[in-house]
């Protein structure tokens, strides 16, 4: 008798955790608050024998349609994408960039690379562009022993792929002193190379 009341007592204890998991698990599928409430207030009355596995005395077809039976499903995994970074090769680039005396009618450097004195009269960059979309802005930042100097921009009037831009400085913007110069390019205000770095030596 004492062997078969502490199986009885373990069932119990076992009810409890089963009915305290499956309320969380149902709360948590959006199980409607009131309706736990009055389903667990209907089972406290339950006596021990109906709640212990029980032979089964009924057929389907006989058994109680009155309250629909609740149906536990797991919940779907969600599948999470990740976002796709453009491809480098798809971001506005300039390539082959190079400074020159002047450009020709392709807007591609004249002269390039060559020495620039104090009494040069006009530094120009010039570079391919790739992937600009219309309407981007394409800047330019010439400085001097790190300090900006002069600066220029234009909006592309359609996309470029392939063809040259150029920008250029003269005496009227400043004055072409000895020292280390830099020029940077940008799109959208978005570096798109390294500082193209040069000397301007005594004449």
């Amino acid at each position: 008798m004492q062997t078969t009341l502490d199986y009885a007592d373990a069932r119990v204890s076992e009810v409890e955790e089963a009915r305290e998991f499956l309320r969380f698990s149902l709360i948590n599928l959006g199980t409607d608050s009131d309706f736990l409430a009055t389903s667990i207030r209907e089972l406290e009355g339950i006596s021990i024998e109906t709640a212990l596995p029980q032979p089964s005395r009924v057929g389907a077809a006989n058994a109680d349609a009155s309250r629909p039976p609740v149906i536990v499903t797991a919940a779907a995994p969600v599948e999470i994408t990740p976002p796709v970074s453009p491809s480098p090769d798809a971001l506005p680039r300039l390539e082959n960039i190079v400074l020159a005396t002047g450009v020709d009618d392709r807007d591609c450097a004249i002269n390039s690379n060559p020495l620039f004195t104090e009494a040069s009269p006009a530094i120009y960059v010039v570079g391919e562009a790739y992937n600009v979309p219309a309407g981007a802005t394409i800047s330019s930042s010439w400085q001097r022993q790190g300090s900006e100097v002069a600066a220029f921009s234009f909006q592309a009037a359609r996309a470029i792929n392939g063809n040259c831009i150029w920008f250029f400085i003269d005496q009227t913007d400043t004055a072409f002193l000895e020292g280390l110069w830099s020029v940077s390019l940008f799109v959208d205000d978005a570096p798109v190379s390294e500082p193209v770095v040069f000397q301007v030596y005594p004449p």
